[in-house]
């Protein structure tokens, strides 16, 4: 659109090292910023890059004041007024030109050049309420008691559910923590405590420190290279996130959703919270938001 070709001028315009069109441009908002704030991006062409660069690449962002904050502001409220996910939120949009169908893997399920000239890529967020949440544990517990069956839910730390990013809605990856007196059950080529915290000390006062404890926090992945032992895993996740999708997202524009990721359970890390994602895919064509070839 219109939007996109303004924005590969602003680039151009930032960097006089390149004279040609970028092969790909975007334009979306900062994470974790204010609506306030945008980002132009954009790949040029790797002839016009240095030796040791494949294909070079510029950002600028955009704030209030800057002569196109306006024209970005605008379309971006028109998509923000165009698609409701409540009580969900829109953590991010970003627009960008589409990729040829031809560089794309065979199982891509979005758009491409040959359906739309551009597409916007909106983020949606929310924190799983009770019956999610439930779902997902008691599947995460099922497909975790193929190496312990004296799992329960009371021991579940964590569990993470990631979709693929070339499919609608297909379960990719469960992997998580439980809290366990059985730690040496969830690895290999060992049998008991006794030679499990002698794999993992890496002294004599660490192992001496872990051999005091009760229980352990165990690692756990219940796929492999996306297959699951346990298919309740996948049945479950994929229901569950789809549920999320269909009693949070309406719109009336043409659209492609990619599930994106469930968390669940306590971290350690500061970001990283309970949480549902995915992204809703919309095509642009001719400056028509929500309109395919």
């Amino acid at each position: 659109m219109d939007l996109l070709a303004r924005a590969g001028e602003v680039l151009r315009a930032e960097n006089d090292a390149y004279d040609s069109e970028p092969e790909s441009i975007g334009v979306g908002t900062l994470e974790h910023k204010s609506d306030a704030e945008y980002e132009i991006t954009g790949r040029f062409p790797a002839e016009q890059a240095d030796d040791d660069i494949v294909a070079p690449s510029e950002d600028v962002h955009i704030s209030e004041g800057d002569e196109m904050y306006p024209e970005i502001n605008a379309v971006f409220e028109r998509v923000r007024s165009g698609v409701s996910v409540a009580p969900a939120e829109i953590t991010s949009i970003h627009l960008t030109t589409t990729s040829s169908g031809e560089g794309l893997p065979d199982e891509w399920s979005f758009y491409t050049s040959e359906t739309a000239d551009a597409r916007f890529f909106i983020g949606v967020e929310s924190q799983p309420s009770a019956s999610p949440r439930e779902k997902l544990l008691q599947a995460f517990v099922e497909g975790a008691r193929e190496l312990d069956s004296t799992l329960t839910t009371e021991d579940v730390v964590n569990a993470e559910f990631y979709f693929s990013d070339m499919h609608v809605c297909r379960l990719q990856s469960a992997k998580g923590h439980v809290r366990t007196s059985r730690p040496f059950a969830y690895y290999t080529d060992v049998e008991s405590v006794e030679e499990y915290t002698q794999v993992i000390a890496d002294n004599a006062e660490e192992l001496a420190d872990l051999r005091a404890q009760d229980s352990y926090e165990a690692f756990v992945r219940l796929d492999e290279n996306g297959e699951f032992e346990t298919e309740t895993v996948r049945d479950v996740g994929e229901r569950v996130m789809w549920s999320f999708v269909e009693e949070t997202l309406d719109t009336d524009w043409e659209s492609i959703v990619e599930c994106g990721a469930a968390m669940i359970g306590e971290f350690e890390e500061d970001f990283e919270a309970e949480m549902m994602k995915y992204h809703v895919n919309i095509p642009v064509v001719d400056g028509e938001i929500g309109q395919t070839r």
